[in-house]
């Protein structure tokens, strides 16, 4: 797990990039090939913002699997992006601010959302952790860097927020 914010229950997402000749076609064909025998696999399309965006999701060895494709090289597409700023966070902010990411994970709330309560960002979750993308590692510590200070009352409060 990239991230080590795993916990039970936690799944585990692989980006791909879709290709858009066929409308994802041989894409879908490809993902019924390799994992259509697995545990609960389904495949959903849809498009948003006038983008194709393919989802398969299927358990493996215990382990749920989701692969998500659109038409976007992968490190532009969002689901990378959130894993590069959620990587840069947790290393400026370290262990503890890991910690209570996994504490939230634990109580069910899913990892964008847990560190836009954890930062204290207004509005959706996905769109604010996008917004911290193109900021700098210099900036991003100049806004969260004394978070640690916060931190220590959260954890006093039992994780309330």
């Amino acid at each position: 797990m990239p991230l080590d914010l795993n916990v039970p229950g936690s799944d585990l997402d692989l980006v791909c990039e879709l290709p858009a000749e066929d409308g994802g076609a041989a894409f879908e064909r490809e993902l019924l090939h390799w994992f259509g025998r697995m545990d609960g696999f389904a495949i959903a399309k849809r498009e948003v913002g006038g983008l194709a965006r393919c989802k398969a999701s299927f358990v493996c060895e215990g382990w749920p699997v989701e692969i998500f494709a659109q038409p976007e090289p992968t490190d532009r597409q969002n689901g990378y992006v959130h894993m590069i700023v959620e990587y840069r966070l947790l290393r400026l902010l370290g262990e503890p601010f890991k910690s209570c990411v996994r504490a939230l994970k634990r109580e069910g709330v899913k990892t964008e959302p847990a560190f836009a309560r954890l930062l204290g960002l207004e509005g959706d979750p996905y769109v604010a952790m996008l917004g911290l993308a193109e900021r700098s590692d210099e900036a991003l510590f100049a806004l969260f860097g004394r978070w640690q200070e916060g931190e220590i009352a959260w954890t006093e409060r039992g994780g309330e927020l």
